[in-house]
């Protein structure tokens, strides 16, 4: 397995283990002060963070079945995926994390809106492989 599909593992899975230690916090409190509705915002957030670290999974198998030829791919397909792992990434910590900060009432101008594009455009990334896989002579 290469380093870099290696981190996408480790990254997807940092990610899942936040989101079930934000909705362990929000269901049990532990201590945490919460503004208005920070249950709310904590669950949504988890889910949403959750969701894309397995969307960031999925990425880490398809770039490494390319890397390892099972899959038949160009070097713009890769590039891509790539690029949908970095906007993934940094879509959930501006996001989800943005959300987290609301419901501990700390609030950082900017931060969920810009997490929001970033998710918004890895999902275009996706569509934008599964164009290039589409009409690509490489078959999956």
């Amino acid at each position: 397995m290469s380093q870099i599909t290696a981190i996408f593992i480790i990254i997807a899975a940092l990610n899942g283990l936040c989101s079930i230690i934000a909705a362990a916090c929000a269901a049990h409190g532990f201590g945490f002060t919460l503004a208005s509705r920070g249950n709310d915002f904590i669950n949504s957030a988890s889910q949403l963070q959750m969701v894309h670290s397995l969307v960031i999974l999925i990425i880490a198998i398809i770039y490494h079945l390319i890397l390892t030829q099972r899959i038949n791919s160009n070097y713009k397909a890769k590039s891509i995926l790539l690029l949908t792992y970095i906007t993934f990434t940094i879509g959930i910590a501006g996001f989800s994390g943005g959300i987290y900060a609301i419901a501990l009432e700390s609030k950082i101008p900017g931060l969920v809106p810009t997490g929001g594009i970033f998710l918004i455009l890895g999902w275009c990334f996706i569509i934008f492989f599964g164009i290039i896989k589409l009409f690509s002579k490489d078959q999956i």
